[in-house]
């Protein structure tokens, strides 16, 4: 017997609608966002991780303490990453331009003209917080 096409269609109201997953996998396996500062770029663009370094992290075989920043697309595929050997990273966000900005606590801003790692650099002097708000601006 043949499935029923209908099957997974539901009425809402006068007219039926389904649902179709566009990803299943999302994100490498050993990625445990709760571990992450996470910022999402504006319109629906890349997505900047960096480690949590005030948690504590397990390390498994073969994986080193170094710290990065990874740009991942909006379907969880990593398109570039960031070795940060700078002072410790105290804020991530997005310009209006989808401009990556990294702020670290001594102050220094780094603001990523695209994905492939070219970037500008001012300070601010240091920071203990930095927080970002979505198209309005930076708090430190």
């Amino acid at each position: 017997m043949a499935p029923n096409p209908l099957a997974n269609w539901e009425k809402i109201g006068n007219s039926f609608y389904r649902k179709i997953a566009i990803y299943d996998a999302i994100f490498e396996d050993d990625v445990e966002l709760e571990n992450y500062i996470v910022a999402g770029a504006p319109y629906g663009g890349a997505i900047a991780l960096h480690r949590d370094e005030t948690k504590p992290l397990r390390l498994r075989d073969g994986q080193g303490s170094r710290s990065t920043v990874d740009i991942y697309s909006c379907a969880g595929q990593r398109i570039n990453r960031i070795n940060w050997e700078q002072a410790t990273i105290r804020g991530l966000g997005w310009s209006d331009k989808e401009e990556l900005l990294i702020v670290s606590e001594d102050g220094t801003v780094r603001r990523y003209l695209g994905l492939d790692g070219e970037f500008t650099s001012f300070s601010l002097g240091n920071v203990s917080t930095a927080l970002f708000f979505q198209d309005t601006g930076l708090i430190i």
